[in-house]
């Protein structure tokens, strides 16, 4: 690939073979018709039709300067950007592979400007995203915002005025960014044993619960209830595990019964994946 990318250059820069002009504001541009048409779904259109353009010889690019046009050329015949120094001008050669219908351009610099989104570039970059489609660059500006709220804190009404998906991008980031807390039980109601007095816990009792969620999560506490008639300290082994990977997760520890259809909570920490079946199990020792 390399040595094609490199063949190609070498027929770039050899002006005698060309056969189109792309005519700048700023100065020309010498290419080949059929590496253009190949490598472009507009200027195929514009060469293989009955005209101007295909007639002349030349193709005019008025809204690119001709340094802006070299790097698509450039890129057009060696898939390789430019090294630029410039933010602007990868801005500009995302813009310029929009026009011309060549995605893998948009992609590539795309690739590139998120990797140099800051503070004071993200609402601007966000919107230009928006006008050009890009969606991927859109969504990286927008969580970049949800994370970095300074960015809002000057005249960020005004700017994103324009901008409504950016801006649904960003809200809808900042609610998933916000944790949830989610509590699950297997009671509808927590009643005390009414016919067999107190529980002396003798023996081994264990007790589980089965949960699938939509989202990642982590489970952080589990709600052990008691009696009003047993408040001694009850030892319990903790056990977490799912049907890809077995147990994930056990810890050993006591907890005392609040004497109140309130539950203990015994802190725990398991990371949960969704979309997987986790079985919880409790057993009292």
């Amino acid at each position: 690939m390399e040595a094609l990318s490199a063949d190609l250059y070498c027929i770039l820069n050899d002006s005698s073979s060309s056969d189109l002009t792309l005519i700048c504001p700023d100065g020309e541009v010498q290419v080949h018709r059929c590496i253009m048409a190949g490598r472009s779904t507009v200027f195929n259109s514009l060469l293989k039709s009955e005209m101007l353009e295909k007639m002349s010889g030349t193709v005019r690019i008025e809204d690119f300067k001709i340094e802006v046009v070299r790097a698509m050329v450039l890129y057009i015949y060696t898939a390789k950007i430019k090294e630029v120094d410039s933010f602007d001008d990868i801005v500009m050669l995302m813009k310029i592979g929009k026009k011309y219908l060549m995605q893998t351009l948009v992609d590539d610099c795309s690739k590139k400007l998120i990797k140099v989104i800051t503070v004071s570039n993200v609402l601007e970059l966000g919107a230009v995203a928006e006008v050009h489609s890009v969606q991927d660059l859109m969504e990286s500006c927008a969580q970049y915002v949800s994370e970095n709220l300074e960015v809002l804190e000057n005249n960020w009404k005004e700017k994103l005025k324009s901008s409504p998906q950016f801006l649904i991008s960003i809200v809808e980031f900042m609610k998933f960014d916000k944790a949830v807390d989610v509590e699950v039980s297997r009671f509808r109601a927590v009643r005390q044993p009414g016919f067999k007095g107190r529980w002396d816990c003798r023996g081994t009792y264990k007790d589980a619960i089965s949960v699938q969620l939509s989202n990642d999560a982590t489970l952080t506490s589990l709600g052990l209830f008691g009696t009003k008639k047993n408040t001694d300290t009850v030892s319990v082994k903790i056990s977490v595990s799912n049907v890809e990977s077995g147990t994930i997760f056990t810890s050993e520890t006591s907890y005392k019964s609040t004497g109140t259809d309130e539950p203990t909570r015994v802190p725990v920490s398991v990371k949960m994946v969704a979309d997987t079946k986790y079985t919880i199990s409790v057993v009292i020792k």
